[in-house]
């Protein structure tokens, strides 16, 4: 198991450079709340995780949402695998995946 995470962040370590160079981040947005101590209470659950996570407010119809996001992933694929491993571990709806602006 420290022989592949190792492996998984070399992977990451060039997939990140790669997106230093064309500043494409993309981020998993787990789940959205509509209050900030719902939203901090995911990311407590989570937090056994390896994964960062983070509450970002969004205006939405006049509305604050706060939306619980891991973000810093450089491809598709590292965050798709990084989702799918989150579904199964917390029991999680399926996560969207968005690109950092």
């Amino acid at each position: 198991l420290q022989g592949e995470q190792r492996q998984r962040t070399s992977e990451r370590s060039f997939v990140a450079a790669t997106a230093i160079v064309f500043k494409q981040w993309l981020f998993i947005n787990i789940q959205t709340y509509a209050t900030r101590a719902d939203a901090d209470a995911m990311v407590a659950r989570l937090s056994s995780s390896s994964e960062s996570f983070g509450v970002q407010p969004a205006q939405v119809n006049g509305r604050t949402l706060y939306r619980v996001r891991a973000s810093g992933y450089a491809s598709q694929s590292e965050a798709e695998e990084v989702a799918a491993e989150l579904v199964e571990a917390f029991a999680l709806p399926k996560p969207w995946i968005g690109r950092d602006r």
